[in-house]
């Protein structure tokens, strides 16, 4: 990482190193008294994201600016503030010791690059600084800064262990020459600026503000707040000599995030236009590259394929499906979406062709081969007597299902209603994702599939490969023909294809519960709470007790086995933990997990209605200790002092009660919740996500 020179064309992705995780609860370093009259020290790794160009390590000569605080937000002492620290062959030295204090708890907080003049602001236990992304700003640093932060908080000992993230977002231009194309195609500056706003009679409404060079950058969390420093006429440039040629080139930008985690940028209200442009010199001439008003986030790449033919250059976005196995979309029935198809092993993959109701794939697809008869004849699922042999059959049975028989009993094909319900509750998008043309599905809370044009087998060819192709488990209602849902020309294409076609399945993930699900209590609320936990067979029991984003219980609750603690919300959103409105994703939510169908972990807002609008009594049932809480309409539910358990016992059992919400706090390490001590009952933001807490499931 010790030069960043944004104007070469590197084309791979960065893999980051181990992370070094925080001091956990049960460290040689519990006793403070221990750091009394000690110099601090430093030891640091870089998480791994999309962000950077180059190496993901520091390298000798790198230098860091440290920043300690005390537990009251103050200086902890005179040399504390952006004291530089130099990496070299034994590790980091500082130019001046910090010697810490048995009175005084430290809070260190660090940036990347070093700038010994830097403009800072200490505001409650937290550390802001300003920033400019503008090339050549910095010594050492050739082209754009690649601003990171880090924090240990509060330290243990007088060792801290620094994970340095990734503060600003990435854009990747692939630059690549057309086949019309026919100048020299000498592309000598590329330029990132702020686009002109039109109104609906098409005048000028002065540029945007979405692309920021300067701002203020918290070193707690690295959100940048750009407020008093958006400028119209803000721009990022670099010079360069590159020759286009057929396969692609890339030049790279570092910038700030235009939205929070968890957050969309949208265009202004009435205007057109604004957003983000890039200005091309080739061969002397500019060209403009719309880039839309973008959402970027902090430690993320954002890929635009640009191809350059004689006046003209366009954008195809580049799109990026959600990792995982499978994807929560957001969708109101609850159902998860397989990240690729049937005999695929990554979203742009074809996967294997197979006729509807056949579970193998085979080298000649007709009414010859097809099992169950002919357009004519069929000897199952059939609904018509024109067509075969009346059994009524309108769906798939498990073993005739390609996806039951060959992933396994919790997946299955999807219906046509969940199809529907794809179409209306998704943005779909055209474009394309590693070479491959196809759709992406956006669904509500910002998580997304990706199903390529793989076309259809017949005739032993393959047809329509500009086209998608994929079955349901469900007969079209007018005919015994087959639904499929969507090709280039529409994504509603709603038609019946012939039943020995060879096509694509895109599953559905649907795991049996494996406990039996409370009953659903209306309380006159947006949601129905349960009538007891998870865990639990009725309300008193206390039932179990998780992690957050964890779905089993286990013998020891701290940060050393916990699955999320100190993954940043960018990285909590990358690993799929959580979706883009902050919540958790079913298949990190107990509740979905344990009890299925449409159960799930409530959201901190729901949390709060529920405290908001009913009346709370603190009350017994059959001798335990809890709140029994009664809604508007006069139907109520109990919870129980369950306690929490951490690290390896249970605390304040018949005391209190600790209740998980699938929302994240935007903080490390933290999640929100509620919780209730005697007369005392609120939500908890500042949960910390190691510890076992109860989970009281809720549905629509």
């Amino acid at each position: 990482m010790k030069l960043h020179n944004f104007a070469s064309r590197c084309l791979c992705l960065l893999t980051g190193v181990a992370l070094l995780t925080a001091c956990d609860n049960e460290t040689d370093f519990a006793d403070p008294n221990n750091r009394d009259g000690k110099p601090l020290r430093i030891e640091t790794s870089i998480a791994e994201t999309r962000a950077v160009v180059t190496s993901t390590n520091f390298a000798e000569g790198d230098r860091v600016g440290l920043f300690v605080l005390d537990d009251g937000g103050q200086y902890y002492a005179d040399n504390a503030m952006n004291q530089p620290a130099t990496y070299n062959a034994s590790g980091w030295s500082m130019e001046n010791e910090i010697v810490l204090s048995k009175e005084k708890t430290p809070y260190v907080f660090a940036v990347y690059p070093y700038y010994g003049s830097a403009d800072y602001i200490p505001v409650d236990i937290n550390m802001r600084m300003s920033i400019n992304i503008a090339p050549n700003q910095y010594e050492g640093i050739e082209g754009q800064a690649d601003w990171m932060y880090a924090n240990a908080l509060p330290l243990e000992g007088n060792t801290a262990k620094l994970t340095f993230r990734h503060a600003l977002a990435r854009v990747t231009l692939q630059l690549k020459r057309g086949a019309d194309e026919t100048g020299d195609g000498l592309l000598t500056k590329v330029r990132m600026q702020n686009a002109m706003k039109y109104d609906d009679n098409n005048a000028e409404q002065g540029r945007g503000t979405d692309l920021c060079t300067t701002g203020w950058m918290s070193l707690r969390n690295g959100s940048i707040n750009t407020e008093e420093t958006k400028n119209a006429e803000s721009y990022i440039e670099q010079t360069t000599e590159m020759g286009l040629s057929a396969e692609a080139q890339t030049i790279d930008f570092l910038v700030i995030p235009t939205a929070l985690p968890g957050q969309t940028n949208t265009p202004d209200a009435n205007t057109t236009g604004g957003g983000i442009e890039v200005l091309l010199t080739i061969d002397g001439k500019q060209y403009r590259v719309d880039l839309g008003v973008p959402t970027w986030h902090a430690g993320q790449q954002y890929i635009y394929p640009i191809t350059i033919n004689r006046n003209s250059a366009e954008v195809t976005p580049e799109l990026t499906p959600t990792e995982g196995e499978y994807v929560d979309l957001g969708l109101p029935s609850g159902t998860l979406w397989a990240s690729c198809n049937v005999g695929a092993n990554s979203p742009e993959e074809a996967g294997g062709y197979y006729a509807w109701g056949e579970t193998d794939e085979k080298e000649d697809y007709s009414w010859g081969t097809y099992n169950w008869g002919t357009g004519t004849s069929f000897t199952k699922y059939c609904t018509d007597s024109s067509y075969g042999t009346v059994d009524g059959k309108t769906t798939l049975e498990p073993e005739d299902d390609v996806a039951y028989m060959v992933l396994g009993s919790e997946w299955r094909m999807p219906t046509q209603t969940e199809v529907q319900e794809l179409q209306e509750y998704c943005t779909w998008t055209l474009g394309e994702y590693k070479g491959c043309a196809g759709y992406l599905i956006e669904g509500s809370n910002g998580n997304c599939i990706f199903l390529p044009f793989a076309g259809a087998i017949y005739d032993n060819e393959r047809h329509y490969e500009s086209e998608g192709y994929y079955w349901t488990a469900t007969l079209r209602e007018t005919t015994s023909g087959i639904f499929n849902y969507f090709n280039t020309n529409s994504k509603y294409y709603n038609l019946g294809y012939q039943r020995y076609y060879g096509m694509t399945v895109r599953p559905i993930y649907d795991p049996q519960p494996t406990e039996e699900a409370g009953e659903a209590v209306d309380l006159g609320l947006s949601v129905k709470w349960a009538s007891f936990n998870v865990g639990a067979t009725k309300p008193e029991e206390y039932g179990g007790y998780y992690a957050w984003g964890e779905t089993e219980e286990k013998e020891k609750y701290s940060t050393s086995t916990s699955l999320t603690y100190n993954l940043s919300y960018s990285e909590l959103q990358s690993r799929g933990i959580i979706s883009g409105d902050g919540n958790l994703t079913a298949s990190y939510d107990v509740a979905a997990i344990k009890w299925g169908g449409n159960w799930r972990m409530p959201t901190s807002v729901e949390i709060q209605e529920l405290i908001e609008i009913c009346t709370w009594t603190l009350t017994e049932l059959n001798g335990i200790n809890g709140y029994k809480v009664l809604g508007p309409n006069s139907n109520s539910i109990f919870l129980p002092a369950a306690g929490v358990f951490n690290p390896s016992s249970l605390n304040y059992v018949g005391e209190s009660g600790f209740y998980w919400s699938s929302t994240s706090n935007s903080d490390d390490c933290f999640a929100h919740g509620f919780h209730f001590y005697s007369e005392n009952y609120g939500i908890n933001r500042n949960s910390w996500c190691n510890t076992g807490h109860s989970v009281r499931p809720v549905t629509k």
